[in-house]
């Protein structure tokens, strides 16, 4: 049931996008909507395409450390990006021209 709901909100998300990319005034907000519509197209087409295989059991023996690595890796990269955004303005301020 779960498969199916994802398919649904898939679906719409992708409809959407495209009549929004339609609709749309400025480039930008275009090539934003187009975006959108294409990844909720292929996430669609991926789930439809798994739709009949099992879902696999997580082993109970081990720790899933998956999602604190990522979470860890995600944190140290906005940081040395929040970094180098706060060097790069104050040596703007500093060497005005």
């Amino acid at each position: 049931m779960l498969d199916y709901a994802k398919l649904l909100i898939l679906g719409l998300v992708a409809v959407l996008a495209a009549i929004a990319a339609q609709y749309a005034r400025d480039v930008p907000y275009m090539v934003h909507a187009v975006l959108i519509m294409l990844v909720a197209a292929g996430v669609f087409l991926w789930q439809l395409r798994r739709m009949g295989e099992p879902a696999l059991p997580a082993p109970m023996d081990e720790y899933n450390d998956g999602p604190v690595r990522a979470a860890t890796i995600a944190t140290v990269f906005w940081g040395v990006v929040g970094f180098l955004a706060g060097t790069f303005i104050a040596f703007s301020w500093l060497f005005r021209s």
